[in-house]
């Protein structure tokens, strides 16, 4: 099973997000632009501190040869956001399920977008489109993904109890949240955000992982990059 190993980058300024990019460009083929409103969930992140601009996210990557660039909304009522994020210049977007009383109409959403930008239509807001996927908090059990009226390419569990920085408790309750989703969603690519080690990755891979997303694990070694690298080595568990 082929796993990616995606860094997780957050950030008060623009400026903070660059850098961190700037550094593992060239070692991975993604990352995870975490953005926080403050309200969803603290501490408040960029574009939200300061009300800078969101389409700042298209300079990361302006020559095409950097990582793709997946965009983790930690805001409340994404469904007035969610069009601004597609045309921001990420690769794909994942909403939380918790934030919204509408996933349904926000899968809707997406969908008509992609079906327009690919027929060269106008839209209000998109003329680039990025994929769209679910994230769960592990107090959500996964059989909510049942009522989805689409499946999602990307499902995403948070593996910690408290989400918006660095640093956070792994939560093992993911492994069965896994199982039960890669059973239900074999062809979903399932990821895994929060406190992910290389302790603990193995056996997130064997129960079903596709994407392991790592933030402190990578940001708090002394080298960030060999960290990286060390992530690219994982043997899977039996």
């Amino acid at each position: 099973m082929s796993v990616q190993i995606v860094p997780s980058i957050i950030g008060g300024k623009f400026e903070e997000i660059k850098q961190k990019y700037d550094l593992i460009r060239g070692h991975t083929d993604w990352v995870q632009v975490d953005v926080v409103d403050g309200l969803f969930a603290t501490p408040i992140s960029w574009p939200y501190r300061g009300d800078e601009n969101l389409l700042k996210l298209c300079e990361l990557n302006r020559d095409g040869k950097g990582p793709n660039i997946e965009v983790h909304l930690m805001i409340a009522n994404p469904e007035s956001e969610l069009e601004r994020w597609l045309d921001s210049g990420a690769n794909r977007v994942l909403f939380h399920f918790e934030a919204t009383e509408k996933p349904n109409e926000l899968i809707e959403l997406a969908e008509s977008v992609r079906l327009a930008v690919n027929k060269k239509q106008k839209t209000k807001f998109v003329h680039h489109y990025a994929d769209v996927g679910i994230v769960l908090m592990i107090k959500t059990p996964p059989t909510v993904l049942d009522d989805l009226l689409h499946p999602l390419d990307t499902i995403q569990y948070m593996s910690i109890d408290k989400i918006g920085s660095y640093g956070a408790k792994f939560n093992d309750a993911v492994y069965t949240r896994l199982e039960y989703t890669r059973k239900k969603f074999p062809r979903a690519n399932i990821s895994v955000d929060g406190g992910v080690s290389l302790v603990n990755a193995p056996a997130l891979i064997a129960a079903g992982a596709t994407q392991l997303v790592v933030g402190s694990a990578i940001w708090k070694a002394k080298n960030p990059v060999q960290a990286l690298e060390h992530f690219k080595h994982i043997k899977v568990a039996n």
